[in-house]
């Protein structure tokens, strides 16, 4: 199940993301959804069921649901589709994947944020005043899959946040009775600690890049293809996969280099213990100069992403 949300500039991506899918093609023992929220105003959000076909034009055929437009970072817009993907084809597992621009636990690179308020005027009437304020300190920690479709301009972001993230994952997985078998994150700086442990009592496995992303994104033709061919692989095989079959994809891009991991969500207690120990540690120290400087040292001499906090 594919949540896609086309905005800030990846509506044409969204299409060939989803020809890719068709390219695999459901059969009765993988069924292959998608939810396309389009990066172009007053276009109708709608459900795919995809079928394979490599021709040119045939993607109207696997259209199941209108549903109009939407608000993509509501997280009861993303848990309905995931339920009803869930309810409508049953299955022994399930992979949801978040497919838009991503920005893991960092909120502070986030451009102005529009934020619409209604107020009431003298006659009772409700109005909406928009507001403009810049993020110059954490608010909410942003996970951002892409703005919302009434957010046409750079500056103006509808971000689903950590706290939204969160509850969203929760709104499928309680009902489910049971945790999600993976987390797909087809988004940029997704494999953080941070996110891990927000999403660990709702997800099992977690797939996502740890840096930035060539917004081509996951080779969905060979990812869901091998699922087709082998429809009683485990979830750890799938996700192994899809890391090996995203880093493969892009070793003939010159000068390109890419990340995907397969994180382990059950451990997400050990890792926040151990970043506590290492945490303390490092703060008792902090007052003696030389031990800063050698911090400050190490930490610049370690790989770092996009977000270099």
């Amino acid at each position: 199940m594919v949540y896609m949300v086309g905005d800030a500039g990846l509506d044409y991506n969204g299409f060939t993301d989803l020809k890719e899918m068709k390219l695999a093609g459901s059969t009765d023992e993988v069924a292959l959804l998608a939810q396309f929220c389009r990066g172009v105003k007053n276009r109708p959000t709608k459900r795919y069921h995809l079928t394979k076909d490599s021709r040119d034009g045939t993607l109207a055929s696997d259209v199941i649901e209108d549903l109009g437009e939407t608000d993509p970072a509501r997280p009861e817009t993303v848990a309905e589709f995931f339920r009803w993907g869930i309810e409508k084809f049953p299955a022994h597992h399930y992979m949801a994947v978040l497919w838009g621009h991503g920005n893991g636990a960092n909120d502070e690179t986030l451009p102005n944020i529009i934020i619409p308020s209604a107020t009431e005027d003298a006659q009772g009437m409700e109005t909406v005043q928009v507001r403009r304020r810049l993020l110059t300190t954490p608010q909410t920690r942003a996970i951002v899959i892409s703005p919302s479709s009434a957010a046409f301009d750079a500056y103006s972001l509808d971000s689903l946040d950590c706290r939204r993230f969160q509850k969203a994952l929760k709104l499928v997985s309680v009902p489910l009775g049971r945790k999600l078998d993976i987390l797909g994150m087809d988004s940029c700086v997704m494999s953080g600690a941070e996110v891990c442990y927000q999403i660990r009592d709702s997800v099992r496995l977690m797939v996502a890049a740890e840096g930035s992303g060539p917004v081509d994104g996951w080779p969905y033709d060979k990812v869901l293809g091998a699922l087709v061919e082998n429809p009683t692989m485990n979830p750890e095989t799938l996700a192994t996969t899809i890391a090996e079959n995203f880093v493969a994809s892009y070793a003939d891009c010159e000068d390109l280099s890419v990340t995907q991991s397969v994180c382990d969500l059950d451990k997400c207690g050990l890792l926040a213990s151990s970043i506590d120990r290492l945490a303390e540690t490092l703060i008792a120290r902090l007052i003696d100069d030389e031990v800063k400087n050698g911090i400050m040292l190490a930490r610049l001499q370690v790989q770092a992403y996009e977000n270099t906090e």
